[in-house]
Order: structure tokens, then C-alpha cells, then sequence
């Protein structure tokens, strides 16, 4: 008999065992059902607000541009940003731009140039891939007492390396630059879409979307709508909210 409650108690120790492992297999795959379905909910929320936000679109800004072969590189959009900050006789709203611009930058030297800009008598030039040897900003906004580097980074701010980082040439070059014509104003800006961090801390980060949030309503006080809605839909276009 001793025997046989022995083996019977042994038997139940291990079914014990084994329901209690049963057990909690059982509450980890409730639980891992839980967190899936909660997983799915957030999906479909997330792909709900999508079509929401796709139906309340117009049609025009969709169709028609998309359906055009048009991409988004750093040269074509350096190009629209140097046509949108140059000034004219008859465009305004570049000088406008780029002073508020500089005013939102947490930079006490672009604030003092943003200042030297609201003088109507100070002119500034907008060059593209300006070509300085060893580097090339591309944008350079020169006037006869400031100069500012934008370095445009689609690229989440990923520098190009050649013998040193991007900023760090540049950097130098602005330096360079500043004291080779007398001028004791600069600015360097990194433009990017998520305010990348640059190498060299002379460079102050920038987002498209501050710029952009600054460009659409300047443009729109112009009165030229063909202006306004191009621009309006190129930046709708890529996204830049």
C-alpha cells in the first residue's frame, strides 16, 4: 500500500505540475490574444484615419500632379526654395520669407541680419551651388554685409564625406568667405525634413515645414493665385506638414 500511494501521490504531483504549466500557457495566449487585438485595433483606427484624411482631399491636388512623372530630389527642391527666397522688382514676398525665417531660428546672428534685411535699401543675391573649391553650399544668400549657407539634407541630414564632413567644409568656407570680403554677419542653416543634428555646430537645424509655414501665407499676400496654387501644391504634393 505504501508502495501504491507513493506512486499515486507522485502521479498527482506531476499532473499538478503539468496543469499549472497548462495554466499559464493558457493566461500568456489570452494575453498575447489581447495585445494582437489591440494591435489590430490601433491598425485599423490608423488606416481609418488615412482614408479619412485621403476623402477629405481634393481630388486635383491627388490625380493630377501624382499622376505626372514628378519626384522629389535635393537639386530640384534647392531650386524651388532659391526661386522662393531670391527678390524682384516685383516679388516681395522672398524678402519677406527670409526674414521671418531668420527671426524664427534660435540664432541671436541670423536675428541681426532678419534686422539688417528690413532696411528697403539692403540688397541680397540667391546663388545656387555656389561653388567655393573644396565645397558647395546649395544656397548662398550674399549681401554686402552678411552671408548665409543653407545646406539642403533631404537625406534625414546625411552628410557627404570628403576628406571631412559636409558642415565642417563648409563651415570653414563661410569663415573663409566672411573674411576674404569683409564681412563679419553669417548664418548656416541645415535644411531637412526632421531637424537633423549637423556635425559642425556653426550650422543652426531647420525643418521643411517651419519654411514652408512661413512661405505659404508670404506667397499668398502677393495676389498672383497661379504663384499661390503652384506653390500650394507642389508643397501638398510632398508632404511637408
Amino acid at each position: 500500500m505504501d508502495v501504491a500511494k507513493q506512486v499515486l501521490d507522485a502521479y498527482q504531483h506531476v499532473a499538478g505540475r503539468q496543469l499549472n504549466a497548462f495554466t499559464h500557457l493558457l493566461d500568456k495566449s489570452r494575453a498575447l490574444a489581447g495585445e494582437l487585438e489591440a494591435k489590430h485595433i490601433r491598425i485599423v483606427e490608423q488606416a481609418s484615419a488615412l482614408i479619412a484624411r485621403y476623402r477629405q482631399t481634393e481630388l486635383s491636388e491627388i490625380n493630377l500632379l501624382r499622376s505626372l512623372p514628378l519626384y522629389l530630389d535635393e537639386n530640384s527642391l534647392s531650386d524651388i526654395f532659391a526661386q522662393i527666397l531670391k527678390e524682384s522688382p516685383t516679388y516681395a514676398a522672398g524678402r519677406n520669407i527670409l526674414i521671418t525665417w531668420l527671426f524664427s531660428l534660435n540664432v541671436p546672428e541670423a536675428h541681426v541680419i532678419a534686422n539688417e534685411l528690413a532696411k528697403p535699401d539692403v540688397r541680397y543675391r540667391v546663388h545656387r551651388e555656389f561653388d567655393l573649391g573644396y565645397t558647395i553650399p546649395d544656397i548662398a544668400i550674399v549681401g554686402d554685409t552678411f552671408v548665409i549657407f543653407i545646406e539642403n539634407k533631404l537625406r534625414f541630414g546625411l552628410e557627404t564625406f570628403t576628406d571631412d564632413h559636409q558642415t565642417n567644409r563648409q563651415a570653414r568656407a563661410l569663415r573663409e568667405y566672411a573674411e576674404r570680403h569683409g564681412i563679419e554677419k553669417t548664418v548656416a542653416i541645415l535644411l531637412s525634413p526632421d531637424r537633423s543634428v549637423p556635425i559642425n555646430k556653426v550650422f543652426v537645424s531647420a525643418t521643411y515645414s517651419s519654411l514652408v509655414q512661413i512661405i505659404l501665407p508670404e506667397i499668398e499676400k502677393t495676389g498672383d493665385s497661379l504663384l499661390s496654387s503652384s506653390a500650394q501644391a507642389i508643397f501638398n504634393l510632398y508632404d511637408f506638414s
